[in-house]
């Protein structure tokens, strides 16, 4: 492996475990009007343009975005 490869490995990982520990407490309040499940085939096309912009995240897209959660839009 090369010393730059680990180093950006490492930075994905601590961003993707901060994202997650920011999202995975977040539950709808009165601040909410209105949640609304994303269509999977949006999702997909979600997680394929963000493995296009971001190539190094394709390793953490489980972590980041598991397939049995399903996105929601939150409106407020």
């Amino acid at each position: 492996m090369i010393a730059g490869d680990r180093s950006r490995r490492e930075h994905v990982t601590k961003s993707s475990r901060f994202l997650w520990n920011m999202f995975k407490k977040f539950q709808a309040g009165e601040a909410v009007s209105g949640v609304s499940q994303v269509k999977s085939s949006v999702q997909r096309a979600i997680k394929a343009k963000l493995v296009e912009q971001f190539p190094p995240i394709e390793d953490f897209m489980a972590e980041i975005l598991p397939k049995k959660e399903s996105l929601v839009v939150v409106k407020w």
